[in-house]
């Protein structure tokens, strides 16, 4: 290959007219190239190229179209210095919603938008529009009460405790702290966050899982691993890898933190005793107990799904949801005529988000975990 130009490629034009989001995984994008290159072109080593993606804490969980219409505006026939992109990302005004970079509250560190509606144990949370926490059903500990002032990015509920990301990538949670479920540490910052039963686990800009909470089955204990997307059960917690493949750990009596060999997903959900994913062509696989059909999924294809207590629930492309497993409530019977745009399966209850921001709840309700129109409002969609 010939050796790099002289005048390095400017890449501020296409990086400065796209979402903080975008430019950080373009930056992804060009320094993987450069990586490839670096040999025979000598320019940065490969541990140097990924010290550098680190050091801007490239957002994995983007879309890819947009990606590639970002990067497809600069040359990359040619190398393009990574000093050069690190800093013009740093410097770029900010084209979305997030809040300035302080130094409490590092560009790197801002979170993504992640779930907007989450059904636990007997309570639902969602987000308003303005980031709001909203949150109906048992409000016992406190686990349906969030901080009036806070505003969130993404919000999970577990069984007696609610945990939220605030868009600086801060952990905050409310309810039961028992055995400190809901005592995120202070200094990490997080890109996604999902409350289990009695721990709650978050991913760190690198990738790396952190978890809080009850850990005697090894549930908050994560691996080294960097991951893309992280989901914590009953007593068992689950992570995607880069390229696909399923890591889970702690409880496993049932399998359910036995992932198939070989397997790649592009999605996962950790339930009770059970564990399923998306694969890329969208259909479901689950493994882990199959009590009342949980873990035999329809072979439709998804494009979301949420493992709850004793079922399991898929959105399919055309807004419709499907469930399966435990039926006692009329949690897996999800109503018809709906475009939903995101579903999350509780314990006795399942919620969902309609295109038109609306939330619409079905199966057990007599804690009115179930009665969303009672918050009433218009809730972020996903």
């Amino acid at each position: 290959m010939t050796s790099p130009s002289d005048m390095p490629i400017d890449p501020a034009p296409a990086l400065h007219a796209a979402p903080r989001n975008l430019r950080r995984a373009a930056v992804a994008v060009l320094a993987a190239l450069l990586a490839l290159t670096a040999a025979s072109c000598g320019g940065a080593s490969e541990p140097e190229v990924v010290e550098k993606i680190v050091e801007v804490e490239v957002v994995r969980e983007v879309e890819v179209e947009k990606v590639v219409e970002v990067v497809k505006e600069v040359p990359v026939e040619k190398i393009v210095e990574v000093e050069k992109i690190v800093e013009v990302v740093k410097e770029a005004p900010v084209a979305d919603a997030s809040p300035t970079p302080t130094p409490d509250t590092p560009a790197q560190q801002v979170a993504v938008r992640g779930e907007t509606i989450s059904a636990g144990d007997d309570h639902t949370c969602g987000l308003r529009e303005d980031g709001a926490a909203v949150c109906w059903g048992s409000n016992e500990d406190g686990r349906s009460s969030p901080p009036e002032d806070e505003r969130f990015t993404a919000i999970s509920a577990g069984e007696r405790h609610t945990c939220g990301l605030r868009e600086d990538g801060r952990a905050v949670c409310w309810g039961s702290n028992e055995d400190g479920r809901s005592s995120p540490p202070r200094d990490d910052r997080f890109t996604a966050i999902s409350a289990g039963s009695s721990h709650t686990c978050g991913l760190r800009g690198d990738g790396k899982a952190v978890c809080w909470g009850y850990d005697e089955y090894g549930q908050a204990s994560p691996p080294g691993s960097t991951f893309t997307a992280i989901s914590a059960g009953g007593y068992h917690t689950c992570g995607l890898r880069g390229d696909g493949l399923a890591m889970c750990w702690g409880y496993d009596e049932h399998g359910e933190s036995s992932p198939p060999s070989g397997e790649r997903f592009t999605a996962i959900s950790a339930g009770s005793y059970h564990t399923c994913g998306l694969r890329e062509d969208g259909k479901a696989v689950c493994w882990g107990s199959d009590s009342s059909g949980k873990s035999s999924p329809p072979g439709s294809a998804f494009t979301a799904i949420s493992a709850g207590w004793d079922h399991t629930c898929g959105l399919r492309e055309d807004g419709a949801v499907v469930c399966w497993g435990y039926n006692w409530s009329g949690q897996a019977d999800a109503p018809t005529g709906y475009g939903f745009v995101a579903v999350s399966a509780g314990y006795g209850h399942t919620c969902g988000l309609i295109r038109d921001g609306s939330a619409l709840c079905w199966g057990d309700n007599d804690s009115g975990q179930a009665s969303p129109a009672g918050a009433g409002g218009t809730y972020l969609l996903p």
